[in-house]
């Protein structure tokens, strides 16, 4: 296989490779990177799926609905098994999202639906160009960055929670660190 001279470029915050020449340009390399492009938006999508179960459990329990530790273990597992859907409805129904924010939430169900169940199945036609290829990394990249945005807006919730139930931010940073290394002893 001849070598490729390839110049790395990045495109709204994520880096992509970019061919110096058509000599030069690698198409398996290429399709590889959709596929890659493709799993960090649906990482992006989960990212967001665990924020909202995250939020959920902060708002039972600010509610007093989740008395013990067990049913806070147990409400975690519910959630985390829900859908990306399911959960936004829940979080629709129990707490007051901005409606701006709400509908960048359906905004990114419906784009992830549609990268997860469909996206290959319409654009079998892009991942044969070089162009289409070059269509497919851009979108995907997209949605990564609308799935990513959505996140953080939620995270704004999420440390609201965490202040009405009286945890400063240097607790959150040491629980978050404390349930890494457990899980890293697992």
């Amino acid at each position: 296989m001849e070598k490729v001279r390839v110049s790395t470029m990045m495109i709204n915050g994520c880096k992509g490779m970019m061919a110096l020449s058509s000599e030069s340009y690698d198409e398996s390399r290429h399709s590889r990177e959709v596929y890659a492009y493709f799993g960090l938006a649906v990482y992006y999508s989960q990212v967001l799926e665990h924020q909202l179960s995250h939020m959920i459990v902060l708002l039972r329990h600010s509610q007093g609905t989740v008395p013990t530790e067990r049913d806070l273990e147990l409400l975690f597992e519910r959630t985390r098994n829900n859908t990306l859907g399911q959960l936004i409805l829940e979080l629709k129904h129990s707490y007051r999202l901005k409606d701006n924010d709400l509908q960048e939430l359906f905004e990114v169900l419906r784009t992830r639906n549609y990268i997860v169940h469909d996206y290959f199945k319409v654009r079998i036609n892009d991942s044969f160009t070089r162009a289409g290829r070059d269509r497919m990394i851009r979108e995907l990249i997209e949605f990564k960055n609308m799935a990513a945005s959505a996140n953080e807006k939620m995270q704004h919730y999420t440390k609201a929670l965490y202040g009405k139930l009286g945890y400063a931010q240097s607790d959150v940073e040491e629980e978050v660190r404390r349930l890494r290394e457990s899980l890293l002893l697992e």
